[in-house]
């Protein structure tokens, strides 16, 4: 009686292990294939952070698509020696960044933490589309768990379906393409989180000329502020780094979804707060972006000429203002050095072709 007990017993556990299998891998399958370009690479961008060598990275950056589009860590690499990672998000708000913040220092020691502000006023929820893609490829742990609950709680949606993913998407099944069965994800991206954006699509001559008026020293009566919900995002953010001897920083990449006045409320905020800020909209000669031939949407990202420029320059700014002990293997030195080269021919090639419109 006891061996027939024990026997299915035995049965029953292989039972729900072959269960659990099937319906991981049919999850796995349903869920949406964030991993090419015209889906802004999220799913690539998250799985390729968990495969990074270890304490490897000198730079975290974090923030939604205006960092993945103007930061290239490769470019940085090849002209400083500075490593890094984008670890952001399609249409991330400031607070689901402190999320990923919490993630990236379970797997890197970096010497500093760049957070990009283009969303810091916003103080509304992400659409659900944009919130699947920042949360459905995280690894599974506390916090990522936190990050759903804070979404739904705000949203209303289903925790249930964030938790179990096929409760939302089992319904795919006529959508099933050859890539839903990849499911090992793009294991060759070497991109560093960037996301290399080869179109150009010049801004308005309106938007420009506004863009340049602006006065660096003018003073504006404005009623721009950081709202409560990101400036505790972001004070928490900077408490994280200061509790590890991390240098916390906040950036502002070029864009003509800008202005003076948004300008001067960061950098009141960042005064205030004792948080070291640079706008790079207010270093215009030294970026060197051109909106006719460095952005893909008329001014609002940047794509890979602009990344380049930008990186270029922000990659100087960190080699001037930080210490850095790069902290690469020898064979993830080669893979770096191949990597970097390979982002400058994609860039070069594109911009001997005169930018495909």
């Amino acid at each position: 009686m006891q061996a027939m007990n024990k026997k299915k017993m035995l049965k029953g556990i292989c039972f729900v292990l072959v269960f659990v299998l099937l319906f991981g891998l049919f999850t796995a399958m349903f869920m949406p294939k964030w991993s090419f370009a015209h889906s802004d690479e999220t799913q690539t961008r998250i799985q390729a952070f968990y495969r990074q060598e270890k304490n490897s990275h000198d730079v975290i950056y974090l923030g939604a698509s205006f960092a993945y589009c103007a930061i290239s860590p490769l470019t940085i690499w090849k002209e400083q020696g500075i490593t890094g990672y984008v670890f952001a998000g399609t249409g991330q708000k400031a607070w689901l960044s402190t999320y990923y913040l919490k993630e990236a220092l379970k797997y890197q020691t970096p010497e500093a933490v760049l957070f990009e502000v283009g969303a810091i006023f916003d103080e509304k929820e992400a659409s659900e589309g944009n919130n699947r893609k920042n949360i459905d490829y995280m690894r599974w742990s506390p916090e990522k768990l936190k990050a759903i609950k804070t979404i739904c709680d705000n949203t209303g949606e289903s925790k249930k379906e964030y938790v179990i993913p096929f409760l939302r998407y089992h319904s795919r099944w006529r959508e099933l393409e050859a890539k839903d069965f990849n499911l090992r994800g793009d294991t060759g991206y070497y991109m560093m989180g960037t996301l290399a954006w080869q179109t150009t699509r010049p801004a308005s001559k309106k938007k420009i000329k506004k863009y340049e008026a602006w006065k660096e020293n003018e003073e504006k009566a404005s009623e721009v502020k950081v709202g409560d919900r990101c400036r505790e995002t972001v004070l928490e953010m900077k408490k994280l780094c200061e509790e590890r001897g991390i240098a916390f920083q906040m950036v502002r990449v070029p864009s003509l979804d800008w202005s003076m006045e948004a300008a001067q409320a960061v950098q009141a905020f960042a005064d205030e707060n004792g948080i070291p800020y640079l706008d790079m909209n207010l270093c215009r000669e030294e970026t060197g972006v051109d909106w006719n031939t460095d952005t893909p949407d008329k001014g609002k990202h940047l794509n890979i000429l602009g990344c380049r420029k930008v990186s270029s320059y922000l990659g100087r700014y960190l080699k001037e203002n930080y210490e850095f002990e790069t902290k690469l293997s020898e064979k993830n030195r080669s893979f770096w050095d191949e990597s970097a080269e390979k982002f400058a021919r994609i860039s070069e090639s594109y911009e001997a072709k005169g930018q495909k419109k």
